[in-house]
């Protein structure tokens, strides 16, 4: 028997390429490094209102280049937000069928219509999962304890016996404060050596 239940897969950054650094260094009057932005990113009321879905993609737009001091058109902002989240990296359905045939594996993201629209019918990863947790459809965000509380009531697993993949630190530590064994990973190659140090086949 597996040390865990079911497997919680954070999308972006761990499955799927993120971009945006480039376009946000670009733009900004400000400078930070990639983990300053991360954390300002997960804390901003535009960013957590649009992935909560409770504001339009101009309020967002107008929102985030306002608090991050961008010099870019709403347009040109929302364009290039688009493809933030580009493409799976490769192996990522190879993992996740594999995994699939011994484990219960589900996602857990924060992201947006428009995004998720994509992963959906484009990158055609959420068929992957047994269930997914979207933010914006739940209405709950990482790293608030009640997104991963939703996991938890929705599986119906005890935390200790659920492990959860994310690339951000303040995801992992909010997901262990209530008891779920959480990895920092990056990446296939990262989310793989994690799976494997904790003996699970993949």
């Amino acid at each position: 028997m597996t040390q865990f239940d079911v497997i919680v897969f954070d999308i972006g950054g761990v499955l799927v390429e993120l971009g945006g650094i480039q376009s946000m260094t670009k733009w900004s009057r400000q400078t930070f490094d990639e983990p300053e932005l991360w954390r300002r990113w997960l804390a901003s009321s535009y960013v957590r209102g649009y992935e909560l879905g409770e504001c339009t993609a101009h309020d967002f737009a107008q929102g985030v280049i306002k608090e991050f001091e961008l010099d870019v058109e709403e347009a040109e902002f929302l364009t290039a937000f688009d493809h933030f989240v580009k493409m799976p990296f490769p192996g990522a359905h190879e993992l996740l069928a594999t995994l699939r045939e011994n484990n219960t594996v589900v996602s857990l993201s924060n992201t947006n219509e428009a995004h998720w629209h994509r992963v959906v019918h484009e990158m055609k990863i959420a068929d992957a999962f047994e269930q997914n947790f979207p933010s914006h459809i739940t209405k709950t965000i990482k790293p608030d304890p009640e997104a991963f509380q939703h996991v938890i009531d929705a599986m119906g697993y005890a935390p200790e016996r659920m492990l959860f993949l994310d690339d951000n630190i303040l995801n992992v530590q909010a997901a262990e404060a209530l008891g779920i064994h959480a990895v920092q990973v990056h990446g296939i190659d990262g989310a793989r050596k994690a799976l494997n140090a904790l003996g699970i086949a993949c």
